[in-house]
C-alpha cells in the first residue's frame, strides 16, 4: 500500500513538475516577446526611421492582389484600375515602398464592387512629405501602460512618410474628404457611411518583419486583416501567414499568450468588468468591458501555415472600435499641428475647444456605447426597433395604468353612491 502510495505521488509530482515547465516557457516566450517587442519599437522610435515595407510595384502587382484576395478577378480588377489610373500619374510612384495599404470598398445590390479606395503608406520620392504619428502628450499617453503606448506611437510614426490615395476620379473629392476625417478624428462621417451601405476593408503589412519582436520576426511573411463594418455588426478576421507549419504552431501560441495579456489588462487594469454594488450592477468602464468581452469570443487558430484570429463584433463592440480610430485620429491632428506651425499638443486642444470644434474628442463625440452607432448618433436599424419596441412598452404601460387608475376612480365613485 505504501509502495502505491510512493509511486502515486511521484508520478502526481512528475506531471506537475512538467505543467509547470510547460507553462514557464509559455511564460517565457510571451516575455520575451512582449519585451523584445517594446525594445525593438523602441530603438526605431529613437533612431527616427521609418519602417522599409515592400517594393511599392510588387504590392500593387496583379498577382499580389490576386493571392490577397483569392483571386475574386471583379474586385481585383477594379482595384488595378484605379491603381494604374494613378501610376500613369506619376511614374515615381512605383519607385518607393509600401509600409501597409489599406482597401475601402463596397458592393451594390448585385454584389458589383462600387466605390474602391486603395489607400497606400510608406515611402516615396516626394521631399515635402512627412511622417505622422501619435503626440507624446495625447490622451492615450495617459491611458495606457508605457509599453503599450510606444507600441501604439512607434507603429503610426514608423508606417512612413507619406499617404497615397488610389481611387476612381469622380470619386476622388468624397475619399480624400473620407481620409481627412479619419486623421483628424471625424468618425460621425463614416459612421454615416457604414449605415448607407456595409463597408468592406481590408489592410496589409507586406513586410512586418522590420516591426516585429525579435523571436517572431522570422516566422510571419506578412500580416493581413480583413472584415466588414455594418450597421449594428462586424466581423474582422486577422491573418498571420508564416514560413513553415512549425513557425506558424509557435507563433499560434505568442498570438494566444499576448491576447490573454491584453485580457488581464483590460480586465484588472481598466476595470473591464461589471461590478456588483449595494445599488445593483455598475459598468463604468463600458468599453474595457467591450474589450474583455471581444477578447473572450475572438477564435484564434492555426490553418496550415496561416494563424487566424476572426471577431464577430455587435454594435457595442463595433462603437468602441470607431472610437479608438476616432482618439488616435485626434492625436494624429494633434502631432500634425505641432509639427507644422509649431503648436503645442494642449493649446492644440484649447484652440479646438474655444473654435466650438471640440477638446480631447471631436465635436459631435458623446460618451457611451450607442455612439457614434446608435440611438445617440448614427440611428441604425436595429437601434430603430429597439426605440419603437421601447416606445411601444412604455405606451402599453402607460395604457395599462390609465386604465388601473380608470378603474380605481370608478371602484371609489360607485362606493361613494353606495355609502
Amino acid at each position: 500500500m505504501k509502495r502505491i502510495l510512493s509511486r502515486s505521488l511521484a508520478i502526481f509530482l512528475a506531471v506537475l513538475l512538467c505543467a509547470g515547465l510547460y507553462a514557464g516557457w509559455r511564460a517565457g516566450v510571451l516575455y520575451r516577446t512582449a519585451y523584445g517587442g517594446y525594445a525593438n519599437l523602441r530603438a526605431l522610435l529613437d533612431s527616427g526611421e521609418s519602417i522599409s515595407g515592400a517594393p511599392a510595384n510588387e504590392v500593387l502587382s496583379d498577382d499580389y492582389l490576386r493571392n490577397l484576395f483569392n483571386n475574386n478577378e471583379q474586385l481585383v480588377t477594379s482595384l488595378k484600375s484605379v491603381i494604374d489610373t494613378g501610376m500613369a500619374t506619376d511614374d515615381s510612384l512605383q519607385l518607393g515602398n509600401v509600409a501597409a495599404m489599406v482597401i475601402l470598398y463596397r458592393e451594390d445590390a448585385d454584389g458589383a464592387v462600387v466605390e474602391p479606395a486603395v489607400c497606400v503608406v510608406g515611402g516615396f520620392p516626394d521631399p515635402k512629405s512627412e511622417r505622422i504619428g501619435l503626440n507624446t502628450r495625447g490622451f492615450l499617453d495617459s491611458q495606457l501602460e508605457p509599453s503599450m503606448w510606444t507600441l501604439g506611437f512607434s507603429v503610426v510614426n514608423m508606417f512612413g512618410r507619406d499617404i497615397v490615395l488610389f481611387c476612381e476620379e469622380d470619386k476622388a473629392e468624397m475619399q480624400m474628404e473620407r481620409i481627412w476625417n479619419l486623421l483628424n478624428g471625424e468618425i460621425l462621417p463614416f459612421a454615416r457611411d457604414i449605415v448607407a451601405s456595409p463597408v468592406h476593408y481590408t489592410m496589409v503589412v507586406p513586410d512586418p518583419k522590420q516591426l516585429l519582436p525579435p523571436n517572431i520576426r522570422k516566422h510571419v511573411q506578412s500580416i493581413q486583416i480583413s472584415g466588414i463594418l455594418r450597421a449594428d455588426d462586424a466581423t474582422s478576421e486577422t491573418l498571420f501567414v508564416c514560413n513553415s507549419v512549425r513557425a506558424a504552431a509557435y507563433v499560434h501560441h505568442v498570438v494566444r499568450d499576448m491576447a490573454d495579456m491584453a485580457r488581464v489588462v483590460f480586465h484588472d487594469r481598466f476595470g473591464g468588468y461589471v461590478k456588483e454594488m449595494p445599488w445593483g450592477k455598475m459598468n463604468d468602464q463600458w468599453w474595457a468591458v467591450e474589450a474583455v468581452r471581444t477578447i473572450d469570443e475572438s477564435e484564434i487558430v492555426q490553418d496550415n501555415v496561416l494563424v487566424v484570429a476572426r471577431n464577430a463584433l455587435d454594435r457595442r463592440q463595433e462603437n468602441f472600435a470607431l472610437k479608438v480610430v476616432e482618439r488616435c485620429g485626434r492625436d494624429i491632428a494633434s502631432q500634425k499641428a505641432m509639427r507644422l506651425n509649431g503648436t503645442r499638443p494642449w493649446d492644440f486642444a484649447y484652440n479646438q475647444a474655444v473654435e466650438g470644434k471640440g477638446r480631447y474628442w471631436s465635436a459631435e463625440h458623446l460618451d457611451g456605447a450607442n455612439w457614434p452607432l446608435g440611438a445617440e448618433g448614427v440611428e441604425t436599424p436595429g437601434s430603430r426597433a429597439e426605440r419603437e419596441a421601447r416606445e411601444k412598452a412604455e405606451a402599453e404601460a402607460a395604457a395599462k395604468k390609465s386604465a388601473e387608475n380608470a378603474a380605481k376612480e370608478k371602484a371609489a365613485r360607485q362606493a361613494a353612491t353606495a355609502g
